[in-house]
């Protein structure tokens, strides 16, 4: 039989053509795969999975801390707050909230979600304040802190910021964000540059200085950070009774999402001069290190001890010379002086019963209304 060219030759070109049609679908296929994976990975460190993109941004908690410089001698750790340990709205001990300007009554205070996103750096809070579309000035106020015979003092933390700031002038901010140090225990603060310097994660803007901004024409954290990154300050060593403010500052117009801060560290070196050339035949105990900070408690002298390095079972704590309690080895204990004025205090602790005692720390409170 002989077979119609004709139809041979459309039966063969519809295979040809069925064909070329699988294999363009399965590249489509392949070409939709890698594009996707390409927009769940565009940027280093970015790690978005497609179930998990309800912030719709990068997630970026996880990025590294810089290491510290080498440290000859005792590294000390004197702030460690995330602020995960309290339930919102609430602050953890010693750390305030105060509105030099307050147009609205909200205050600083720890959040665990809404804007900006994500809510925190480690679960389940961050510390959180608005930006209103009006004139304010609000201080989150730090616990004091002291570092003496120190190397360096390092502070690090975590922030996420959306304040409103000019979308045509990449440098130009309307609402910001600065970070300030008081070296007097809280009764004055100076910016940061001032006082110390940053090693990473700088202002990015300069506030305007035709909106009424209390920080205008200042150089501030403004626009979006788009998620957490990483700021790193090199402190001023020998600090007696520090204390560090994040100070966020409204406009008179428009407004914005506002400023989580999170995950913030100090650690200082307690200096002890070059190695000893030959190593001591047997083992020596560490040095007790001893640390203060003092904040007003209901109107109370209040100072926070920490302290590391002692082997005994508890501690016995002298104030200006004369023993007030014998406590604990935990590592920390809070003194409420029954003071309420101007005053200064000289802290030791040793192992109780003995004279194996750490340095003295100084604690001064100014007198109210100074």
């Amino acid at each position: 039989m002989i077979t119609n060219p004709k139809s041979a030759f459309t039966r063969s070109r519809l295979r040809n053509v069925l064909c070329l049609l699988f294999f363009v679908a399965a590249g489509i296929a392949v070409s939709g795969e890698i594009g996707s994976s390409r927009a769940i990975a565009q940027r280093p460190g970015e790690l978005i999975s497609p179930e998990d993109d309800s912030w719709g941004q990068m997630d970026i908690s996880a990025a590294a801390v810089p290491t510290p410089p080498p440290c000859n001698g005792q590294l000390i750790t004197i702030l460690d707050e995330s602020f995960d340990d309290v339930t919102p709205p609430d602050l953890p001990p010693f750390w305030t909230a105060i509105n030099g300007i307050d147009p609205d009554g909200i205050l600083w205070q720890t959040s665990d979600s809404g804007l900006p996103r994500p809510p925190y750096d480690t679960a389940p809070n961050a510390a959180w304040v608005n930006d209103p579309p009006v004139v304010s000035d609000k201080y989150l106020d730090s616990p004091g802190f002291s570092a003496t015979e120190s190397y360096y003092v390092r502070l690090t933390f975590r922030h996420n910021f959306n304040l409103e700031a000019s979308s045509e002038d990449p440098n130009l901010g309307f609402d910001g964000g600065v970070l300030e140090l008081s070296i007097d225990g809280g009764n004055t603060f100076r910016d940061i540059t001032v006082l110390g310097s940053f090693e990473s994660g700088g202002y990015n803007r300069t506030i305007a200085t035709d909106r009424g901004s209390p920080i205008a024409g200042r150089p501030a954290w403004s626009g979006n950070s788009e998620g957490f990154i990483t700021t790193v300050v090199n402190l001023p060593p020998e600090l007696l009774n520090a204390v560090l403010r994040w100070r966020m500052a409204s406009d008179n117009t428009g407004s914005s999402e506002g400023w989580r801060v999170d995950t913030t560290n100090i650690v200082w070196c307690h200096f002890s001069g070059p190695p000893t050339p030959t190593p001591s035949p047997t083992p020596t105990p560490e040095p007790i290190t001893l640390s203060a900070a003092g904040r007003k408690v209901g109107g109370i002298n209040t100072v926070r001890l920490t302290w590391s390095g002692a082997m005994s079972a508890n501690i016995d704590v002298y104030r200006n010379g004369v023993l007030i309690v014998t406590t604990a080895n935990d590592g920390s204990y809070i003194d409420s002086t029954g003071d309420t004025d101007r005053a200064r205090y000289t802290y030791r602790v040793c192992e109780a019963g003995t004279s194996t005692c750490s340095n003295d720390t100084r604690v001064r409170f100014p007198a109210v209304g100074e």
